[in-house]
């Protein structure tokens, strides 16, 4: 051991740490004479940080990020902060308790685009510890660093100081530039360093409105227009971009006053909204309007230039509809139309702007009154005394509002207003029509008159005015009643009082009781015959029935035929006042001189009023007790059978049949109304027959299939009775089972009917198909093609008759048959062995119907040929041994008791005998 001059000793010390930390040891010396302790402590760190930290945020925008320290020792600790990177900052000592976990703040703050790199070392002052984090900053494109809002006029200019900051030590200057081409000012402005300066923008909008943008001032380049007089060196280095750079290398670099790059991403921007207030009008212009219609404005435009100007059209309300643009060719003069439709009343300013694409805009002011919409007087409604008339009431909104209408009727006794829904929604530029229903109460006009008031949000009232008239009631229309030979039928007759009198009713028949003072056409004539088919009934006495205002009374009139002979009457509803006072007419001077006469007025004042109900009554024959007619045919045959029936009647009457030539037999080709054509009567007798099927549906289907042709008549004088002899050709394409009618009718007489029945049956089979199985719950099908016997696709339907095996399938069961051909497909799924099935499958359409036989075979084994058998089962012993023939009759000999395949087992075969 070497001794030092100064009597020290140095004693070798090796210290190989494994991982990072604190490492405290104790080494002892002792010797005879003396006993040493040297406390040692080694400190370990690590040799790459513990974490990394990015940070991201635009320029000028700080984002701080907590970042945890944890002490879990029992002393407080103490560190220094070391911060190594451009705009990160933090606290520079930091204080954590025993046990405890605190958040050191780091903040990054860049004033440009940029990506920096960097690291934070904490060291403990304690234990010595160092805790190393890289960081990373990436500052983006700074946001905006105010919102500016400028108010001017259109065609004014406005100057507008905006205070510019330069957060940089060098002297900076900037280029200035906006995306609003109604902005300018200086190109460029220079700055001291941390200094303010404000920047005059000038602002002179050409058109009104709020107009969104930018002004951007960033650092002008140095080297811009420039010569290149840098070394290679420093060439290569400014090639790299600024964010890209290290640290060390960035400091070097401001250290050297050579951060020209890196101030060039400086930039500052700001939000501009330029709130342009229009200028003066051109010319204002006072309107007065009503609401819900439209009106027209003329505007003048002239082009002084010698090139082609184009306009876009503006309007400060919906209201307003005309063209959005026009141009206007060089030294041009035209009229611009712009219609206006107001809704709401009251006092309003609208614009009309015209903007063109190169000049300042101008526009007229519109001071515009609108009042409520005028009053509407509609055509007066004529309607007799004791009927409705319906007219419609137009409610035309050309505007662009919706009209949420609530309406009004000031005389609900004679006018009811038909609203389903409230409210009355009518939608921008339509028409609503509401039905209004006029009930007069009294002749000529009386209080038959009405205000109908519409109200909504947009204005108070909107007035229609409505009027009628009441007219002497005309004949109604006739009525027709058929019933059977001696049996009765009831035709109601309900009868209101319209008025506002009490009153007294009488009610006759013609064919019982001539009426007086009554005028009526010569038409009208067969009306008045006497005839005892019709009574009067429903009501105890039919003279002086006391009726009070709207009253009501149920009249019922009973038919009973006796003769087939056509009856005729009219029901006379005679009223007059319980006072005694005469009915008041006040429009008597405006009737037509042809209904004085008919009604026999010769003065405004009338006794009675009087309804006329026309009756028609047609006999019917009851179905004869003869067995109905059965016409049975097979589907898709032809059948033609004569069918024959009777007429009896009272053919000597009035134009008397005599022989054949007095009366005709023709296919039918009028409707029943024609009983009611009371000015044609034929000079002689005219029979329509025709077939006449249960429903609609049926004669849709059936109607095509069955033709009537008469093939002979003959009349039996002395009888009165007419023969038909009909041929009924029969051709059904589908089987139906249908109940008709064979229908004879004559205007005069009555009608006959004979009950018939069409029968058509199942057609032939149209094909047989076998279907071979393929195994044992194995489906086995058969395809075959339909096609549509139209031009058009069919419905069709395909279905299983009954009898069929549940085996079978059809697919699809409905669908169209097209005309070029739908496949269907049938199969079955056997479940026994050996089974033969069957099913007979129908095809439906609306016209059309087929018919096919399946039959479902077991499949077909075939036995194998030439395969050798897995199993060898011959005997090759029992092949060597020589045959034996056996002797049945000597072992039957044998056999004394029966065996187990008898009847009685064991019994004894031979009986002993005593």
């Amino acid at each position: 051991i070497l001794i030092a001059a100064d009597g020290s000793v140095p004693v070798p010390l090796r210290f190989v740490p494994l991982s990072p930390g604190r490492y405290p040891c104790k080494i002892l010396l002792t010797s005879k004479y003396d006993v040493r302790l040297y406390c040692i402590e080694g400190v370990v760190n690590e040799e790459r940080p513990e974490a990394r930290f990015d940070f991201e945020t635009p320029a000028f925008e700080a984002l701080t990020q907590n970042i945890p320290i944890n002490n879990e020792t029992k002393n407080e600790w103490k560190f220094h902060v070391t911060v190594e990177g451009e705009w990160f900052h933090g606290p520079p000592i930091l204080y954590v308790g025993p046990g405890e976990t605190v958040d050191y703040p780091l903040t990054f703050k860049p004033i440009f685009e940029c990506e920096i790199m960097g690291k934070l070392i904490l060291h403990n002052e304690v234990d010595g510890m160092e805790h190393i984090f890289d960081i990373k900053g990436i500052g983006k494109r700074p946001l905006a660093l105010e919102h500016i809002i400028i108010d001017c006029q259109v065609g004014e200019m406005t100057n507008k100081p905006i205070m510019v900051p330069n957060y940089t030590p060098s002297i900076l200057t900037f280029k200035v530039s906006s995306d609003l081409p109604i902005v300018w000012g200086n190109p460029d402005i220079t700055i001291d360093p941390d200094n303010t300066v404000p920047y005059i923008l000038h602002v002179c909008p050409w058109k009104r409105g709020i107009f969104k943008g930018t002004i951007s001032f960033s650092v002008k380049s140095k080297h811009n227009g420039d010569s290149q007089d840098d070394s290679d060196e420093d060439q290569d280095t400014d090639q790299i971009p600024f964010y890209k750079k290290s640290l060390s290398e960035l400091s070097d670099k401001f250290d050297d006053e050579k951060a020209d790059n890196a101030i060039n991403n400086f930039q500052i921007w700001y939000h501009l909204e330029i709130h342009s207030a229009p200028g003066p009008p051109l010319e204002i212009i006072d309107m007065k309007c009503a609401a819900l219609e439209s009106f027209y404005i003329e505007v003048p435009l002239f082009n002084p230039e010698e090139k082609i100007i184009h306009f876009d059209v503006l309007f400060s309300s919906a209201a307003f509809s005309g063209v959005d643009e026009l141009d206007l060719f060089p030294l041009d003069f035209i009229s611009c139309i712009i219609y206006y439709s107001p809704a709401r009343t009251g006092f309003i300013e609208e614009s009309i702007i015209f903007q063109p694409d190169l000049g300042l805009e101008f526009w007229y002011l519109l001071k515009i009154t609108t009042d409520i919409p005028e009053a509407t007087i509609m055509k007066e409604i004529y309607c007799d005394l004791g009927k409705v008339v319906t007219e419609m009431i137009s409610l035309d909104n050309p505007t662009h509002e919706t009209l949420e209408l609530h309406a009004t009727n000031s005389n609900t006794e004679n006018f009811v207003l038909e609203i389903k829904r409230i409210p009355l929604i009518i939608p921008p530029n339509s028409t609503r029509d509401v039905p209004i229903h006029f009930r007069p109460s009294a002749l000529g006009r009386a209080s038959h008159q009405t205000s109908v008031i519409f109200h909504c949000a947009q204005f108070s009232e909107w007035i229609f005015l409505i009027s009628g008239i009441g007219l002497f009631p005309q004949p109604h229309e006739i009525q027709k009643v058929t019933a059977y030979l001696h049996l009765q039928t009831c035709i109601p007759i309900p009868f209101q009082n319209p008025t506002k009198e009490d009153v007294f009713i009488d009610i006759l028949l013609t064919g019982e009781e001539k009426p007086k003072r009554l005028v009526m056409a010569q038409i009208w004539d067969s009306f008045m015959e006497e005839t005892s088919a019709f009574k009067i009934s429903g009501v105890t006495h039919t003279k002086g029935i006391a009726l009070p205002p709207k009253g009501t009374l149920d009249i019922q009139v009973l038919f009973m035929p006796q003769v087939m002979k056509l009856q005729r009457t009219m029901v006379l509803i005679q009223m007059r006042k319980a006072s005694g006072k005469r009915w008041f007419i006040d429009n008597f001077m405006e009737l037509h001189p042809e209904v004085k006469r008919g009604l026999g007025l010769d003065s405004e004042e009338i006794l009675e009023i009087r309804w006329i109900y026309p009756i028609i009554g047609v006999p019917q024959t009851s179905p004869p007790e003869s067995p109905q007619i059965v016409i049975t045919c097979q589907a898709r045959k032809r059948l033609e059978e004569e069918v024959e029936v009777l007429l009896d009647g009272d053919f000597l009457g009035e134009n008397p049949i005599l022989e054949l030539s007095d009366f005709t037999v023709i296919p039918k080709r009028k409707s029943y109304a024609y009983y009611e054509d009371i000015e044609d009567k034929p000079m002689k007798r005219e029979f329509e027959y025709g077939i006449e099927f249960e429903s609609e549906d049926e004669e849709a289907s059936l109607e095509s299939c069955v033709a009537l042709c008469l093939i002979k008549k003959s009349y039996n004088a002395n009888n009165e009775q007419i023969t038909l002899v009909f041929s009924l050709i029969f051709t059904p394409n589908k089987p139906v089972r249908s109940q008709v009618t064979l229908k004879v009718e004559c205007m005069t007489d009555g009608i006959w009917t004979f009950p018939m029945m069409l029968i058509a049956t199942e057609p032939d089979v149209d094909e047989v198909f076998d279907i071979e199985g393929v195994g044992l719950f194995k489906e086995a099908t058969v395809d075959f093609r339909l096609t549509s016997q139209s031009r058009n696709p069919e419905s069709f339907m395909a279905f299983f008759l009954p009898g069929s095996d549940p085996e079978f399938f059809v697919k699809p069961q409905i669908g169209e048959l097209l005309p070029k051909g739908t496949l269907i497909t049938v199969g079955f799924i056997p479940t026994m062995y050996s089974r033969k099935y069957k099913a007979t499958l129908a095809i439906q359409t609306e016209d059309m119907y087929w018919l096919y036989e399946i039959n479902g075979l077991p499949q077909i084994s075939i036995l194998p040929l030439k395969v050798k058998a897995k199993v060898d089962a011959h005997n090759e012993m029992f092949d060597k041994k020589p045959a034996r023939r056996r002797n049945f009759l000597y072992e039957n000999a044998q056999l004394t008791r029966t065996g187990v395949s008898s009847t009685i087992k064991g019994a004894r075969l031979m009986l002993n005998n005593k």
